[in-house]
């Protein structure tokens, strides 16, 4: 959608003309974005220019990045463990 917005730009650049992405590129004004919350209320997620905003995503991914970061500790953890086992049983050999 973003790239419908700067197409005409884009179009007067030759290094970009023979991107396909611009082909279909769709206008912002054609779609409607809704966010259903865990409560059950629905709220539209689309700024006055039609594209969805930068909040909801921010959201979003703070939500993806708790999940890695949880992930990325437990899997040191499990490595830190596992190296101490290791090295304990080859000095107990």
């Amino acid at each position: 959608m973003l790239g419908y917005l700067v197409k005409e730009k884009m179009l007067t650049d030759d290094d970009y003309v023979d991107l396909k992405s611009l082909k279909s590129s769709i206008d912002p004004k054609n779609v409607s974005v809704w966010q259903i919350t865990d409560e059950g209320t629905i709220n539209k997620i689309q700024g006055e220019d039609n594209l969805i905003e930068g909040n909801y995503f921010d959201a979003c991914m703070k939500d993806v990045m708790d999940d890695f970061h949880e992930y990325s500790i437990r899997s040191q953890r499990y490595e830190t463990e596992e190296s101490y086992f290791q090295r304990r049983e080859r000095v107990e050999n």
